[in-house]
């Protein structure tokens, strides 16, 4: 029922909590695994602790709200996997402080990561779903 063999599933905010998780029951289920975190050792550290061989996980560390780095990351796992199946839009951020210490371009970061994100994602791996004959976008979202 839980058989996922050889789909490619992309999780963004892989490296830690959340994403991690999700990313590691994906792979255990049998998908090929492509992360993005912008912390490359957390994404190491899945890795590792998967026991990933490179033929089934794929990472790189970047910045889900920058468009360039986006496209970088979608092209390279069509690349190394040949198809696209499953978009998990995890990543998000927040500031730890009281919303009115908060300033406008702190406040612009959490939009672009937390909404603008899932939108370039979206827009990155759709033409390869479409190429394919189809594939899931899952959104995302958690206040701690």
């Amino acid at each position: 029922m839980h058989n996922l063999n050889n789909k490619v599933v992309i999780v963004t905010g892989a490296g830690k909590g959340i994403g991690y998780e999700t990313a590691k029951v994906f792979y255990n289920y049998g998908a090929k695994i492509a992360v993005i975190s912008r912390n490359g050792d957390d994404l190491s550290r899945l890795k590792d602790e998967l026991g990933a061989s490179e033929d089934s996980f794929y990472q790189m560390q970047g910045d889900v709200s920058e468009e360039r780095s986006v496209n970088a990351f979608v092209d390279n796992v069509h690349k190394k996997f040949q198809g696209i199946d499953c978009l998990i839009n995890n990543a998000g951020m927040r500031f730890r402080k009281k919303f009115l210490d908060i300033s406008y371009s702190e406040w612009q970061s959490v939009m672009n990561v937390n909404l603008g994100s899932a939108m370039l994602m979206s827009k990155a791996v759709i033409p390869h779903m479409v190429k394919h004959g189809g594939g899931r976008i899952i959104n995302m979202a958690s206040i701690v």
